[in-house]
């Protein structure tokens, strides 16, 4: 997966069910229409085989300046794994400072001081007992746009043979969209 320094969290909606977004329901009504699609995208300049599944019921009206899908599932999984190697004591905290809030870099610093010198996805190899870290692979992501301003993310990693989860909560602030919220586990 391609680390840029920059982690764009702007989502791209896009509605592979083609409705409108207003819909009516039994009365009449005009309510919002849940659009949305669920398939497999290949992320990172490995090709990485991701199953996303998104859910809005808000529209899809951003401009998205040209990115697509795999774009910005890249950049959720990119969030989650730059916070992965700061757990590990690999990565500084500073690459995530435009991407989470500072309660959300508080909150990290606090687990890693948890975690202390617990060896997240290390594994080792050989007779001599030398050892590596192992990558987390995205599997899945799970986008539901909870408002017009939110959306929770949920992905699925696999670090060796064991699964991990990681949540995020992503808020448009002023004119960015950063992470409030990082939970993995």
């Amino acid at each position: 997966m391609t680390m840029t320094n920059e982690i764009n969290l702007a989502p791209v909606w896009e509605d592979k069910q083609n409705q409108p977004a207003i819909g009516q329901d039994e009365s009449g009504m005009s309510v919002p229409r849940r659009s949305g699609y669920e398939e497999t995208i290949l992320i990172g300049e490995s090709k990485i085989p991701v199953k996303v599944r998104t859910i809005n019921t808000f529209g899809a009206e951003e401009v998205t300046d040209g990115r697509t899908m795999e774009t910005f599932v890249s950049s959720l999984c990119s969030l989650v794994v730059r916070s992965f190697e700061f757990l590990r004591g690999r990565l500084p905290l500073k690459p995530l400072e435009r991407a989470c809030t500072y309660q959300c870099r508080q909150r990290l610093r606090v687990f890693a001081g948890l975690l202390g010198t617990t060896r997240l996805g290390v594994a080792a190899v050989g007779e001599d007992g030398a050892e590596i870290h192992l990558p987390l692979i995205p599997k899945s992501v799970e986008i539901f746009r909870s408002s017009p301003k939110a959306y929770n993310v949920t992905l699925r990693f696999m670090v060796g043979d064991l699964p991990m989860l990681a949540n995020e909560v992503v808020r448009l602030l002023g004119s960015r969209w950063v992470c409030t919220e990082l939970d993995m586990g």
